[in-house]
């Protein structure tokens, strides 16, 4: 009974727990020393560092990117997002909702934001929400994605590099493109 009372009155006030250093009964000291064995054991196992193989690494690498594109459009009224020509979203297979990051290379500023699909065939790149304070339809831009990629994909990883003319219309090399 003694003991119960100790105990509620230590939880109850957040002093001392049951097995701690300051815990004077008897199993308290025997909870104390099995818990000091149990962290030495732990500190001296030679686990405790192992390093895990090479594999279980990732590496984010460009995954694909639609090259020098021209902004067709800047909606600041529309709830973000960048707006792309479907044949453009497919061609560097990136779905809709996919996170994308866009590089102004006329004005050198970054921002990231999702995909939406445009109309196919129109060449459409529009720039939507508050990013539009950042990009001038005119402007030349990168729109890139990237992807979690394991060690053993490395050696065949290849992004998927789309270069566009003035239009926006895929060229299949780069002599053509802008």
């Amino acid at each position: 009974n003694a003991l119960s009372n100790r105990l509620e009155c230590s939880i109850m006030h957040g002093v001392i727990s049951a097995g701690s250093p300051h815990d004077t009964t008897a199993v308290g000291r025997r909870q104390w020393k099995r818990r000091s064995a149990e962290s030495a054991d732990t500190l001296l196992s030679p686990n405790l560092f192992k390093i895990q193989p090479p594999t279980a690494m990732k590496r984010i690498l460009l995954k694909s990117k639609i090259h020098r594109a021209t902004v067709t459009e800047a909606n600041l009224e529309y709830e973000g997002s960048v707006t792309i020509d479907t044949d453009l979203l497919q061609a560097a297979d990136i779905v809709e909702h996919e996170r994308v990051e866009i590089y102004n290379i006329t004005s050198g500023t970054r921002l990231a934001t999702y995909a939406i699909g445009g109309q196919a065939g129109s060449g459409t790149i529009c720039i939507n929400g508050a990013a539009a304070h950042l990009v001038s339809p005119g402007d030349l831009v990168i729109i890139a994605s990237y992807a979690e990629y394991s060690v053993e994909e490395l050696g065949s990883h290849a992004p998927q590099l789309i270069l566009v003319d003035r239009n926006n219309r895929p060229v299949h090399d780069a002599a053509n493109a802008n």
